[in-house]
């Protein structure tokens, strides 16, 4: 097995490969089977703060105090700063988008964040269960 999730892709014949993510065990991220690279650990921690946000805009004070606790460093905000460009260049510009204040990851595809899709597996297993 080469740790690339199984959840189907669904795009149509000549459309990008799709993004997709991990949260559950190490932060990885894939676009087809190709793994990305999402850099050092505090920025693959940025990246998942972001993914269980689900959507939603995290301001800066809330990605600092996810990353670094209650002793950030003096350059804390310009390093998140730093790690949201990165990423943003490693999986493309119009997913982690800046508003607010904050970031947020956005436009993802059904099925692209294991986690979700490990959820909606226990709801139907509950389902089938009842």
């Amino acid at each position: 097995m080469d740790g690339v999730p199984r959840m189907p892709e669904r795009r149509g014949p000549g459309a990008p490969a799709t993004l997709r993510f991990g949260v559950l065990g190490p932060v990885r991220a894939w676009r087809g089977t190709e793994l990305l690279a999402t850099g050092s650990p505090q920025q693959r921690a940025l990246l998942a703060a972001l993914l269980l946000r689900e959507g939603r805009t995290a301001t800066a004070a809330e990605l600092i105090d996810a990353l670094w606790g209650e002793e950030p460093p003096h350059q804390a905000l310009a390093a998140v700063r730093t790690y949201a460009s990165r990423l943003r260049k490693a999986l493309d510009p119009q997913i982690l988008v800046s508003e607010s204040g904050g970031y947020a990851v956005r436009g993802l595809g059904e099925g692209a964040l294991d986690l979700a899709a490990a959820q909606e597996l226990a709801a139907e297993a509950d389902k089938a269960r009842s």
